[in-house]
């Protein structure tokens, strides 16, 4: 692992989504350790990455939070229960004499990320070391932040939504007068004015999703709050509920959520 896939993290010549998907490797593979080694590493790679500008603005960025959020997957419940071990050739878990990092250094190093990725992957971390505990606490916490931002949204909706039309017809009746229509900036202004990189309430609704996936009793409730989600939420959570949803049955399929998929 530290031989062929972490030292395409730091490298800068390389593309950043080749150094986000070998980071998501190192989680899928070292799931549930709390490596510190490893962890230590992707940290210093968003640290690096945040220096050059607009760096982790791309939604790839987020395959860094979704890397740390394996690597810590079980360490609320008591601490991690494969650290210390590296998968081996055969499958087996071999010794590893690398520390495992709890959830409160974790959160701690990333106070460093001044970039919004920075709370993004704190939250995404804190509810998946939790995953499959049903713990109502987490839970809680997890709806006050999609709470506090979908409340922050609707307080701005009107304002921004007047000042949209009016930049529009401004733009169009510009295009009138000089009898040309730039498609394409207009998309570039929608897609700037809407797009966020990584908002804090889809890593809250991610958590939930990992929270309550354990039993068939918070998965009800878990369905429940996303189905308020879906009726009063903004935009930026209504575009996470499908894969909330697929994290909530992940290996477990229903006809439930399918439905609610498909609509």
């Amino acid at each position: 692992m530290n031989q062929h896939i972490v030292p395409f993290l730091p490298v800068f010549p390389l593309p950043l989504r080749l150094a986000a998907i070998a980071a998501l490797t190192i989680g899928m593979v070292m799931l549930g350790t709390a490596n510190q080694d490893l962890i230590g590493a992707i940290v210093a790679t968003l640290e690096e990455r945040m220096k050059l500008p607009g760096a982790l603005d791309s939604a790839i960025a987020t395959l860094f939070s979704a890397a740390l959020g394996l690597l810590m997957i079980g360490v609320g419940e008591g601490g991690p229960g494969n650290a210390g071990t590296t998968p081996g050739t055969d499958g087996s878990m071999s010794s590893d004499t690398s520390e495992a990092m709890t959830l409160a250094s974790l959160q701690e190093m990333l106070t460093s990320i001044t970039h919004p990725l920075g709370n993004f992957t704190s939250i995404l971390v804190g509810g998946f070391a939790y995953a499959g505990s049903g713990d109502v606490l987490q839970i809680q916490k997890c709806m006050a932040v999609c709470g506090e931002e979908n409340k922050h949204k609707d307080s701005k909706s009107k304002a921004a939504e007047e000042a949209k039309e009016q930049a529009k017809a401004a733009a169009s009746a510009q295009a009138v007068q000089e009898g040309n229509t730039d498609k394409k900036e207009e998309e570039k202004e929608e897609e700037k004015g809407s797009s966020e990189a990584c908002p804090q309430a889809a890593a809250a609704l991610l958590s939930i999703a990992a929270i309550g996936c354990g039993d068939e009793l918070s998965r009800d409730l878990t369905m429940r709050t996303i189905d308020h989600i879906l009726q009063y939420g903004n935009i930026q959570l209504k575009r996470t509920v499908p894969l909330a949803i697929g994290l909530l049955f992940i290996s477990n399929a229903q006809q439930q959520p399918i439905d609610l998929l498909s609509k």
